[in-house]
């Protein structure tokens, strides 16, 4: 299974090292803003790894608490709608997918330090079934890994057998990628 290869390759971080505050994850919370029943495997990642970064380069959005809203859910996936949506308005024969959260529109999970979104490409059916996207930032080009979910997908970019055109090559200079814990803080606890 797609974890445990991840798990021996990258380690997840011991509860000691995610920090003296609980990373409790509000799934609920966060699927009843959203609208949708996140992917099995995306909860499954957060759960046992907790907030932090890949690589350290790609950040993936947490439920939990004390976070930067950037990286947390539901903000992360509406901040970046709203972005793209902002974009398309202005731009609107370079950007011609769909806005979050119509079918054919990219949820964000992740962002780069790039400013590349890491998604699932919505579609009708069951999100355990959407396929991954990433939209570059440059461009607002969306290449889709048809047939690939997050955990597959998340295993190969890891490896470095899956290199989204819009990640920087040197990003695979040193494979298996690891896994870095963010730490919550207390100003984004009080912020919530």
């Amino acid at each position: 299974m797609w974890i445990d290869e991840l798990a021996e390759l990258m380690p997840p971080p011991a509860i000691e090292a995610r920090g003296a505050i609980a990373q409790t994850a509000d799934w609920e919370r966060a699927e009843v803003e959203l609208g949708v029943k996140l992917p099995a495997d995306y909860r499954a990642f957060l759960d046992r790894w907790g907030a932090g970064s890949i690589g350290p380069f790609m950040h993936p959005y947490t439920p939990a608490a004390g976070f930067h809203p950037v990286i947390t859910l539901p903000s992360g996936v509406t901040g970046e709608a709203r972005a793209y949506a902002s974009l398309k308005e202005n731009h609107p024969a370079s950007l011609v997918w769909p806005v979050y959260p119509a079918h054919g529109s990219l949820m964000s999970f992740a962002v780069t330090d790039n400013g590349d979104y890491v998604g699932w490409l919505v579609g009708p059916g069951d999100p355990n079934d959407w396929p991954v996207a990433v939209v570059d930032d440059e461009y607002g080009n969306m290449q889709v890994f048809d047939g690939l979910t997050f955990g597959p997908f998340l295993l190969g970019v890891v490896t470095g057998r899956i290199r989204p055109e819009a990640f920087p090559d040197d990003l695979w200079n040193k494979t298996p990628l690891r896994f870095s814990p963010s730490q919550p803080q207390e100003k984004f606890l009080k912020a919530e």
